[in-house]
């Protein structure tokens, strides 16, 4: 299954299912794309329009953008639910730091300052069971086991 900028998706975890949206796909890094997650956990039906996206927390502080492995998504694992365009304000959100350096999404911008260093969010390709263990801290989730 192709996978296309603005592709709505769910990640299934602990009886839940976390709605996400496609923001970048790389074509650098392979096998990568950039997604948000909506705020409210089960519900296909919020809209891109309100911009209301889950902060998740991880070890550098909260970020908006989870960087995961495109196959889920082709393989079914994590199942499209439907389609809206990618806008402006989602696209400022593939602004990340490699090693020290500024790109928008694939684009190279600059080096980065030592002081600017924290100023934009790392980029960390998280696997599978990473994810969902962001999911499950972000949405205060404990695992059913």
């Amino acid at each position: 299954m192709k996978v296309n900028l603005g592709d709505i998706f769910k990640i299934p975890f602990e009886g839940q299912d976390a709605i996400c949206k496609v923001v970048w796909i790389s074509e650098k890094f392979e096998d990568c794309l950039g997604f948000v997650v909506f705020s409210k956990l089960n519900d296909i039906n919020q809209t891109t329009d309100d911009h209301d996206y889950k902060l998740i927390p991880i070890y550098s502080g909260d970020v908006s953008v989870l960087y995961g492995d495109i196959r889920n998504i082709s393989k079914s694992r994590w199942p499209i639910v439907a389609h809206s365009s990618v806008t402006e304000q989602e696209t400022r959100l593939i602004f990340h730091n490699i090693a020290g350096k500024l790109y928008c999404g694939d684009n190279y911008i600059k080096e980065l300052s030592e002081d600017k260093l924290s100023s934009y969010p790392k980029f960390l390709r998280a696997g599978d069971q990473a994810i969902i263990n962001m999911l499950k801290n972000a949405f205060n989730i404990s695992s059913n086991s």
